[in-house]
């Protein structure tokens, strides 16, 4: 069996012909399979497979469903051909066939029970967006929701994220502005709550929205803007007023937590915070049992309580900094922070939680000193955010309990994963990469927290 780079995950493309009833196929060895398709790890899969089908064979697709893993390795992928009239196979080891002629177990029979059931009847009932025909639906109610013919409408569309019952997908009219439609599968079924929550308070953060569509728990919103990695500009040249911009939105969300949480969003306040990372070490001890643990440094179960420890004492430390509790994006990146004409939006809170300000901040603040042109600034991103809240909070005790930050961060991120370390997704070997990952970098957060105590007992010393 051919194993994929570990930077990559493997997908078997699923390809129908919905006219046709045919599948595209590989020809090698005297057997059809499924064509295969590396896409690399945290990137967004269904943007890559489309751009892979059209770069790969001229074909423009929709995706319409992903089936998760297979039992011989990759996860399977449908996608539906959408522009019969332009096709081109410059591979002659590819083309059309039934799917019949398919080599038998490519696919398992609950897999093949799916791909029948959108060849014979064109949805499979598994989400709104498991059927074929969707994206003209989409197209369809969003002109009535803009108010436009659908000849306004680009037939063109970006998907970025795919599945059954969720999607991210960009539309456009052909000579006027862009939008985004966002549905909210089962496994952030109160995104949508949220965001028009957020929106209603803090309009002038968030993306416009424009219309909800209940069925789908879906919202179309208005193009606000590029990705801040993607603006063409130094991220150094904006990253001041990012970071003032994210303190402002999170003040503005101190008087409604209550209301957050009701709704839907994840408690990571710091006493909820240091029950679950007592709750959840034992799973960064058995992902370090792993087989793969071998690949990095292995950290023994007694050294990870000790980071524990070392974890719950440092919520301690910051709950004397005063600061109320606020609104976290617990997924921030370059990605999700839309730069406009005239300011930046935050977008994409599947992952809302409510907890520290500081800790949404260290994540973002981290992702800015990896980049060299940024790195060097740091200090001055710091004292921007910090303050938006008080001016206090630049004194000496407030700088050694921020100093616990960083490993108070890594634990929250470790929490908003607990489904992939306690749930279905536990025996995934990305879910046990990312654990031991994780584990590490607390390790290192921790080491920080260990060295700093280390100085000011010799300091200690010294002057007594």
């Amino acid at each position: 069996m051919s194993i994929p780079h570990p930077q990559f995950d493997r997908y078997r493309l699923v390809l129908l012909c919905p006219r046709r009833r045919l599948v595209l196929l590989e020809e090698s060895a005297s057997r059809f399979s499924l064509p295969q398709l590396l896409v690399p790890r945290w990137t967004r899969a269904a943007r890559n497979v489309t751009r892979l089908i059209r770069e790969r064979w001229a074909i423009r697709a929709t995706i319409v469903d992903f089936l998760g893993d297979h039992p011989g390795g990759g996860n399977v992928v449908i996608a539906a051909h959408v522009d019969e009239r332009r096709e081109r196979q410059a591979d002659t080891r590819i083309g059309w066939h039934p799917l019949h002629a398919l080599a038998e177990g490519d696919l398992n029979e609950e897999e093949l029970f799916v791909i029948r059931r959108l060849l014979d009847v064109g949805a499979t009932g598994r989400g709104p967006f498991s059927r074929m025909d969707w994206i003209e639906d989409l197209l369809g109610w969003a002109c009535k929701a803009l108010r436009l013919e659908r000849s306004q409408l680009s037939d063109e569309t970006v998907q970025l994220n795919a599945a059954a019952d969720a999607a991210l997908v960009h539309i456009s009219e052909r000579t006027g502005p862009g939008y985004w439609f966002k549905a909210a599968g089962r496994s952030h079924p109160n995104e949508r709550q949220i965001t028009e929550t957020l929106t209603m308070r803090c309009p002038e953060y968030l993306p416009e929205i424009i219309a909800v569509h209940d069925e789908w728990n879906g919202w179309l919103m208005r193009d606000a803007g590029i990705p801040l990695l993607s603006s063409g500009s130094s991220i150094s040249t904006h990253a001041v007023g990012v970071v003032r911009r994210l303190g402002e939105l999170q003040a503005a969300t101190a008087s409604c937590v209550e209301e957050l949480l009701f709704i839907g969003s994840h408690d990571h306040r710091l006493p909820a915070l240091r029950a679950q990372i007592r709750e959840l070490t034992p799973c960064l001890e058995e992902a370090m049992r792993e087989p793969e643990a071998h690949i990095g440094t292995r950290i023994e179960s007694a050294r990870l309580r000790s980071i524990a420890t070392l974890a719950v004492e440092a919520t301690l430390r910051l709950e004397d900094t005063g600061v109320p509790d606020t609104l976290l994006h617990c997924d921030i990146g370059f990605e999700n922070i839309l730069l406009g004409a005239d300011r930046c939006v935050f977008i994409d809170w599947a992952q809302a939680s409510v907890g520290h300000p500081f800790i949404t901040f260290e994540n973002l603040c981290s992702q800015f000193a990896q980049d060299h042109k940024v790195r060097n600034l740091v200090p001055r991103i710091r004292k921007a955010y910090l303050e938006v809240w008080d001016a206090r909070l630049l004194g000496e005790r407030h700088r050694q309990a921020l100093a616990s930050v960083p490993l108070v961060t890594l634990a929250t991120l470790l929490c908003c994963r607990r489904e992939w370390l306690t749930g279905s997704q536990k025996r995934r070997s990305s879910s046990q990469s990312y654990a031991r990952v994780l584990a590490r970098q607390m390790d290192l957060a921790a080491r920080g927290i260990e060295d700093t105590r280390a100085v000011s007992s010799v300091r200690r010393r010294l002057i007594a």
